[in-house]
């Protein structure tokens, strides 16, 4: 099998393993609402039910989903996020922002907090609560990807392109 051949066939594999992690939801447990998951969340339920309401709130529509995304991705990242920089890179208008923004304060999801370096902006940050739901999202994802073989087949096509190198 040529070198070409055998990368397909093992990106084919792991975009297959992919898929298998990521319909493990449907399957199992935050989408069907049952409580599959329960120690994920130290066997507290207000901790759990709380999740669900987050989940259900940011995938009811795209907006939501990426506002609540990037402001993750810039807390890790060290962007400082403020409504202007989501407006930009998002592409939503105003308004729907500041609803966004409006209810995710008042559901604990995240703080507007003034900016140190521009009195006139809030910095937009995730709560301890919100970052507990990333960490709850990416011990599931870590446990949908180990039980597909995800390591596997990620492992593999690293070693087939190590072959290729000089």
């Amino acid at each position: 099998m040529t070198y070409f051949k055998k990368k397909n066939s093992l990106e084919i594999e792991y975009a297959k393993r992919v898929a298998m992690a990521e319909v493990l939801d449907f399957k199992q447990g935050i989408v069907k609402r049952k409580v599959s998951d329960y120690k994920l969340y130290n066997n507290d339920l207000d901790l759990m039910q709380k999740h669900k309401r987050f989940l259900s709130y940011i995938y009811s529509t795209i907006e939501r989903y990426t506002v609540h995304r990037n402001i993750i991705l810039y807390h890790y990242d060290n962007i400082p996020c403020t409504a202007s920089v989501l407006v930009e890179t998002l592409g939503i208008s105003r308004t729907s922002l500041n609803q966004i923004i409006q209810d995710s304060v008042g559901e604990d999801w995240i703080l507007k907090k003034i900016n140190s370096k521009n009195k006139r902006e809030f910095l937009i940050i995730p709560t301890k609560l919100r970052l507990e739901f990333w960490s709850i999202y990416c011990k599931r994802r870590y446990q949908k990807a180990k039980s597909v073989g995800l390591a596997r087949a990620i492992l593999n096509l690293e070693e087939h392109e190590d072959k290729k190198k000089p």
